[in-house]
Protein backbone atom coordinates (compact mmCIF):
# COMPACT_ATOMS: atom_id res chain seq x y z
CA UNK A 1 0.00 0.00 0.00
CA UNK A 2 3.41 2.15 0.98
CA UNK A 3 4.28 2.03 -2.92
CA UNK A 4 1.18 2.73 -4.34
CA UNK A 5 0.50 6.11 -2.67
CA UNK A 6 3.64 7.71 -3.26
CA UNK A 7 3.39 7.81 -7.23
CA UNK A 8 0.11 9.43 -6.21
CA UNK A 9 1.68 12.07 -3.78
CA UNK A 10 4.23 12.82 -5.64
CA UNK A 11 1.84 13.44 -8.88
CA UNK A 12 -0.46 15.68 -6.41
CA UNK A 13 2.62 17.34 -5.52
CA UNK A 14 3.75 18.55 -9.38
CA UNK A 15 -0.19 19.50 -9.84
CA UNK A 16 -0.10 21.70 -7.08
CA UNK A 17 3.78 22.99 -7.19
CA UNK A 18 2.87 23.66 -11.10
CA UNK A 19 -0.50 25.89 -10.65
CA UNK A 20 1.08 27.70 -8.36
CA UNK A 21 3.86 28.93 -10.94
CA UNK A 22 0.87 29.66 -13.66
CA UNK A 23 0.84 33.41 -12.60
CA UNK A 24 4.10 33.75 -13.85
CA UNK A 25 2.47 33.01 -17.49
CA UNK A 26 0.25 36.18 -17.18
CA UNK A 27 2.70 38.53 -17.79
CA UNK A 28 3.37 38.90 -21.76
CA UNK A 29 5.84 41.04 -24.21
CA UNK A 30 4.04 44.24 -25.87
CA UNK A 31 6.07 44.61 -28.85
CA UNK A 32 4.10 47.56 -29.92
CA UNK A 33 1.95 48.00 -26.53
CA UNK A 34 -0.86 51.02 -26.38
CA UNK A 35 1.22 53.59 -25.09
CA UNK A 36 -1.11 56.49 -25.17
CA UNK A 37 -5.11 57.57 -24.14
CA UNK A 38 -4.84 58.65 -28.01
CA UNK A 39 -4.37 54.74 -29.03
CA UNK A 40 -0.76 55.69 -30.44
CA UNK A 41 1.65 52.76 -30.50
CA UNK A 42 4.95 52.79 -29.57
CA UNK A 43 8.40 49.69 -29.46
CA UNK A 44 8.44 48.20 -26.06
CA UNK A 45 11.59 47.33 -24.44
CA UNK A 46 12.07 44.09 -22.03
CA UNK A 47 12.84 46.26 -19.52
CA UNK A 48 9.64 47.97 -19.38
CA UNK A 49 6.58 47.39 -17.02
CA UNK A 50 3.95 45.65 -19.32
CA UNK A 51 0.32 46.72 -17.30
CA UNK A 52 -2.41 44.11 -18.15
CA UNK A 53 -5.66 45.87 -17.59
CA UNK A 54 -8.91 44.28 -17.05
CA UNK A 55 -12.01 46.59 -17.66
CA UNK A 56 -14.78 46.12 -15.45
CA UNK A 57 -16.93 44.80 -17.76
CA UNK A 58 -15.37 41.26 -17.98
CA UNK A 59 -12.54 38.88 -18.54
CA UNK A 60 -12.21 39.14 -22.62
CA UNK A 61 -12.26 42.92 -22.24
CA UNK A 62 -8.31 43.62 -21.79
CA UNK A 63 -5.95 45.44 -22.90
CA UNK A 64 -1.79 45.35 -22.33
CA UNK A 65 -0.10 48.59 -21.81
CA UNK A 66 3.77 49.23 -21.92
CA UNK A 67 4.99 51.71 -19.26
CA UNK A 68 8.10 52.72 -17.91
CA UNK A 69 8.84 51.63 -14.47
CA UNK A 70 10.07 54.50 -13.39
CA UNK A 71 7.06 57.28 -14.67
CA UNK A 72 4.11 54.68 -13.70
CA UNK A 73 4.69 51.98 -11.62
CA UNK A 74 3.69 52.89 -8.06
CA UNK A 75 4.84 49.73 -6.19
CA UNK A 76 7.65 47.18 -7.24
CA UNK A 77 5.73 44.37 -6.94
CA UNK A 78 4.46 41.59 -9.37
CA UNK A 79 0.11 41.91 -8.99
CA UNK A 80 -0.63 45.39 -7.30
CA UNK A 81 -4.57 45.48 -7.27
CA UNK A 82 -4.28 48.96 -5.83
CA UNK A 83 -2.67 50.42 -9.17
CA UNK A 84 -5.24 52.52 -11.27
CA UNK A 85 -4.65 53.86 -14.85
CA UNK A 86 -6.56 57.24 -15.21
CA UNK A 87 -8.12 58.75 -18.33
CA UNK A 88 -9.93 56.01 -20.67
CA UNK A 89 -8.29 53.44 -19.19
CA UNK A 90 -10.37 52.97 -16.13
CA UNK A 91 -9.68 49.92 -15.12
CA UNK A 92 -7.66 48.16 -12.44
CA UNK A 93 -3.57 46.88 -13.30
CA UNK A 94 -3.80 43.47 -12.36
CA UNK A 95 -0.49 42.75 -13.23
CA UNK A 96 2.58 45.05 -13.24
CA UNK A 97 6.00 43.16 -14.02
CA UNK A 98 9.14 43.98 -14.91
CA UNK A 99 11.39 41.86 -16.97
CA UNK A 100 9.26 39.49 -18.17
CA UNK A 101 8.27 38.46 -21.74
CA UNK A 102 4.84 39.88 -22.76
CA UNK A 103 2.70 39.23 -25.65
CA UNK A 104 -0.13 41.89 -26.54
CA UNK A 105 -2.58 38.60 -27.72
CA UNK A 106 -2.92 36.87 -24.15
CA UNK A 107 -3.52 32.80 -24.31
CA UNK A 108 -5.17 32.67 -21.19
CA UNK A 109 -6.23 34.96 -17.92
CA UNK A 110 -5.44 33.88 -14.24
CA UNK A 111 -8.78 34.05 -13.33
CA UNK A 112 -8.00 34.11 -9.32
CA UNK A 113 -6.23 37.46 -9.92
CA UNK A 114 -9.26 39.38 -11.04
CA UNK A 115 -12.41 40.67 -9.60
Amino acid sequence: MKYKLEPTFGLLFLIVLISNFTFAFDCYFCENCLNSQRGGRISARPGDWCYKIVWRSGRGNQQIVSRGASADCRQNIYNDPSMSIPGVFSGTARYCCQNHLCNSTPTHVNSKNIN
